[in-house]
């Protein structure tokens, strides 16, 4: 019973990048800079909330793969200065890369922000770091994903083309969450506000746009 409890804990978890670090990567492992690097940086507008000083590597699981999508496709989108949504398969297939770390056991290997828990309930997060991330100082991979078999990967999984809603600001995430809250309450009166409120915040910030789209219509 030990084993398998132990071996549903494990999973593997994905970090998105460009090739430019790959040898790095390869001879190192992942370890994050002295302050949050420049995708986070960007994400909060060069201005980072305060006292939000220190560097962490960010990671995702399966079920929130896209969220590392994201990130390599930012990290592409900032080294060809292209806007964030005409990043073709091209760029991601010559630039993108793909960092896979497996056997993980959250909260041992890594800190895992849990989706269900109360800010500051478990542990103080990251301001930067958002539910359902996994984040370290320093990380060793198991292997890397490029070129064609990176582009076979992500759409095999329905993650690519990426969704026009996952570049948002945390601005405009709160709006839409509260949007798709009172769409929520209008299509499920059955259901209680605090129990939609609870679902809502479940939503990776990505997916947003679609639910409320589905909503809609």
């Amino acid at each position: 019973m030990q084993f398998k409890r132990w071996l549903l804990q494990e999973r593997t978890l994905f970090h998105g990048t460009i090739v430019d670090n790959e040898e790095s990567i390869k001879q190192i492992g992942l370890v994050a800079d002295d302050k949050p690097g420049a995708f986070v940086q960007h994400a909060y507008g060069g201005e980072l909330p305060e006292g939000e000083m220190e560097g962490m590597i960010f990671m995702a699981d399966k079920d929130r793969i896209s969220a590392a999508v994201t990130a390599m496709v930012a990290h592409i989108s900032n080294k060809l200065n292209k806007d964030f949504h005409d990043v073709t398969d091209t760029d991601v297939r010559n630039h993108g890369l793909f960092v896979v770390i497996k056997d993980v056991e959250p909260d041992e290997d890594y800190i895992r922000h849990k989706p269900e828990e109360e800010e500051g309930h478990y542990v103080d997060h990251p301001t930067t770091a958002e539910p359902g991330d996994y984040y370290a100082p320093e990380v060793g991979i198991d292997y890397t994903i490029r070129g064609p078999v990176l582009l076979k990967f992500l759409r095999r999984l329905g993650i690519w083309p990426i969704s026009p809603y996952a570049d948002i600001s945390p601005e405009t995430e709160n709006k839409m969450r509260g949007r798709l809250v009172a769409l929520s309450i209008r299509a499920h009166p059955n259901k209680s506000k605090q129990e939609i409120i609870y679902r809502v915040k479940q939503v990776p910030a990505e997916e947003l746009g679609d639910y409320i789209d589905q909503y809609k219509d």
